[in-house]
């Protein structure tokens, strides 16, 4: 099991986590290999990057925002909380994949072995977003570093990151995936030309910059550190 030490765990969600993956991992012998705790989204200082974010989606300063289902790419488990089956990860070639992103790649490799994760709902965990833009760039341009070193590892992976994810897509698939993810509302109002070129200038800046980072280091497993998402004094 494992956890983010700048995350803020509820009382009962490592108990919660622990009785899902004995019921799964050790009670069933064909069960999930891979659990993963129910990442809740907050913001704790205020910056006009944060204000506003607050403002489009409707938070507080310390409103948590549970993620849906839908928001995740498949089969999702956010390593700020997750549990696995050692004897599985022992048994991959070189144990937990030492990438940038080692909770999606564990991931792939559980779907992989047709052993879908599992999202423990009852395990909550609070994790601080980023409030600078700066921070959120570096982040998400580290984010898409990772998919291509995962997209490295076998053509399992490439292909299904080729299927769900629009980084590693042609130039004209991405633009079509950029559409896709703007609020049905926003695409139906009178800025959505200016929603929409911010969606595809933002996105193209995220990936340029982690492709570089993949090319200059494909070996790289650590992150950058995020200074505006520490918690207040």
């Amino acid at each position: 099991m494992a956890m983010d030490s700048d995350s803020f765990l509820e009382p009962d969600a490592i108990p919660e986590l622990f009785a899902a993956s004995y019921r799964e991992i050790v009670d069933k012998t064909d069960g999930a290999v891979l659990l993963g705790g129910n990442w809740i989204r907050a913001m704790q200082k205020q910056t006009l990057y944060s204000k506003v974010k607050q403002r489009l989606r409707g938070t507080g300063i310390l409103e948590g925002v549970e993620i849906d289902e839908e928001q995740l790419p498949k089969g999702s488990v956010q390593g700020c909380l997750m549990a696995w089956d050692t004897q599985f990860v022992e048994d991959l070639d070189g144990g937990i994949p030492q990438v940038v992103l080692e909770d999606y790649a564990l991931v792939l490799e559980a779907r992989k072995a047709d052993r879908m994760p599992l999202r423990v709902k009852e395990a909550r965990i609070w994790s601080y977003m980023p409030v600078t833009m700066r921070d959120k760039l570096s982040a998400k341009s580290r984010s898409v570093q990772g998919l291509y070193q995962i997209a490295d590892q076998g053509d399992y992976q490439r292909e299904t990151l080729q299927q769900e994810r629009s980084t590693l897509l042609p130039l004209r698939e991405r633009l079509t995936a950029y559409h896709g993810y703007i609020r049905p509302e926003d695409r139906r109002s009178i800025i959505y030309p200016v929603v929409l070129a911010k969606s595809v200038l933002e996105s193209e800046f995220i990936r340029f910059m982690g492709k570089r980072a993949y090319k200059k280091d494909p070996k790289s497993d650590t992150w950058e550190r995020t200074h505006s998402t520490r918690p207040a004094a």
